[in-house]
């Protein structure tokens, strides 16, 4: 089982970007490779990725098969968390919420912009 333990006041000094993403999700899929290489080359940015898998199994599985190691949590289908849902507004996943050293989204974005994601300090 997949198990962070988050401190807010750890990521003051942080970019943060939250991802919403789930395993059957092809376009989700294609993007979460990028996640590492961007935290290498930008480490003012700290990565959270929310999956909203139907079944935690599946979204565990792909994550130690992938062997991607930053904060990943489930966040569940909409009908297991119809509060997440409503609170995010989701409606399509990839979903990318960039937030600033303030605490303040800067930037929702359909994709990963490396590019901008890169500029950031």
């Amino acid at each position: 089982m997949l198990r962070w333990d988050i401190k807010l006041s750890s990521l003051n000094e942080k970019i943060v970007v939250i991802e919403l993403w789930a395993s059957w999700c092809a376009p989700c899929v294609k993007e979460m490779p990028k996640i590492p290489e961007l935290r290498a080359s930008n480490p003012n940015i700290e990565f959270y990725s929310i999956s909203l898998d139907k079944d935690i199994d599946k979204m565990v599985s792909f994550v130690n098969k992938k062997k991607y190691d930053w904060p990943i949590v489930y966040g569940g289908y909409e009908d297991d968390n119809k509060d997440l849902w409503d609170y995010l507004n989701i409606v399509a996943i990839p979903k990318y919420y960039t937030i600033n050293r303030d605490g303040i989204v800067v930037n929702v974005a359909d994709h990963l912009d490396t590019e901008y994601l890169n500029t950031l300090r």
